[in-house]
This record gives structure tokens, sequence and C-alpha cells, in this order.
């Protein structure tokens, strides 16, 4: 779900995940707005260092990797969105680690209030949406990837179309693949281990077994079905 400079795939983007309410405040807390967490670690290199270590003291990582250098995007150029949608999923307990350390240290700083305002927002069904729509860009960079060829087989575009509705409506429709070979997947997988958020003067529990409920999913398919649905309309009227 991130910009190209093909209109086209601008298109499938400005006009999708804008459309839904939650699914524009994931995009824009977590990665897009300079006061997300992300931008926090992109723009200091302090806590980029300390994102760094926590990705390398984590012990639940299946990547192996000596060194992730940043989360940074760029807000011009949304397909580089899809670097920090990935690494927020893929490491996800040094991201949310790296929130509770800016909370701990900066509380009254603005980046820390930024961080304290992430920590009350961040549930499991905010948590689940994120990794899908990690899925989502995904298969949009590979579209994009094949656009932006400067000699793409314009004969093949037909085919790439439908390759990549085939796989979005694989990952979101009734057979829920995100669940099985995604983003969401790994999610799923991470959101098994509580993880606690000191924020408030309290805390609570995020994950855990049995967490992540039915209705959750619903709600999180729901929102990337409509977004199939959409893209899909887009491509015809392409």
């Amino acid at each position: 779900m991130f910009l190209s400079t093909n209109p086209m795939c601008t298109r499938i983007v400005s006009r999708t995940w804008k459309k839904d309410s939650y699914l524009n405040r994931i995009v824009e807390g977590w990665i897009i707005d300079g006061k997300s967490i992300t931008k926090r670690i992109q723009h200091s290199e302090v806590w980029k260092n300390r994102f760094q270590r926590h990705v390398k003291q984590s012990k639940f990582t299946k990547v192996k990797v000596r060194c992730i250098k940043s989360m940074s995007s760029a807000n011009h150029r949304f397909d580089s969105h899809s670097k920090p949608f990935a690494r927020g999923v893929i490491f996800f307990d040094a991201y949310l680690t790296t929130a509770q350390s800016i909370y701990d240290e900066r509380k009254n700083s603005e980046a820390g209030k930024d961080a304290a305002a992430w920590l009350r927002t961040v549930d499991e069904e905010a948590c689940v949406q994120f990794a899908m729509l990690a899925d989502a860009g995904f298969e949009n960079l590979n579209l994009i990837r094949f656009l932006d060829d400067e000699i793409f087989d314009k004969s093949q575009v037909s085919d790439q179309l439908a390759s990549f509705m085939s796989r979005t409506i694989y990952l979101f429709g009734p057979n829920r693949g995100s669940l099985k070979a995604g983003f969401a997947e790994l999610m799923m997988e991470t959101l098994q281990r509580p993880k606690t958020i000191f924020v408030d003067n309290g805390h609570r529990v995020l994950g855990g077994p049995g967490k992540v409920t039915e209705g959750i999913l619903k709600r999180c398919f729901q929102r990337m079905w409509n977004f199939v649905t959409t893209v899909e309309t887009l491509i015809l009227q392409h």
C-alpha cells in the first residue's frame, strides 16, 4: 500500500487506506506522522542506536541480522515505507521496547509525550492490523517494481495485475492467507508472548494466549477486504 511514481500505484494507496479511518490512523500514527515512534527512531541517533541494540538483544527474532541501520523512510516516496512496516513487524519486540524507553527516559519531552500517546493506543487489534498492512505493502511493492521499470513489457501488465489481485485475495479473503504465510502470521506468533506496557503510572499486558480473538480477526480482515475491493475497482477503471 505504498506510493510509487506510477500513477496507478499512487491511486492504489491514496484511494484505499485513507478511506478507512482505522487504517489511516495506523499508517499515520505508526509510520508517517512526524510524531510517530518510527519517525522518532529515524530522526534520533540515540533512539536509532537503542533500537539496534534491542534488535540484537532480542531472543525471539527469527531473522539473522548483524545491524538494522534504521526505520527510515521518505514521505514523498511511500514505497519506501515498506521497510519500516516490515521491520516494525519482524522486530516488534524491539520496536515496542524502544517506545517504552523513550517514554521512560523522556517523559516530559515532546518525544516522551508522543511515546506515551502511542503506547496508550497499542493493543492486539492495532498490532494485527499493522501486520496486515505490511502484507499489503509488500504485495504492492512487487507491483511497483514491475511498473516502475522503464523497459517493462507492456504485454505483461494484465498478467501482473491479475497476479497482484490473486495474491491479495488469498491474503485477505476467505482463505485468510496472511495468517498462514505473511507478516500477520509472524505478528500472531509474536502476540502469543505477553508484553507489559507501563504508562500513566499504571501498566497493562499486551498479548498472551487467546488475546487475539475471532472478533479482532474479523474486523481486521473486513478492513483489508474493503481494501481489496477498492483496489479491484481502481484496476478495472485503469
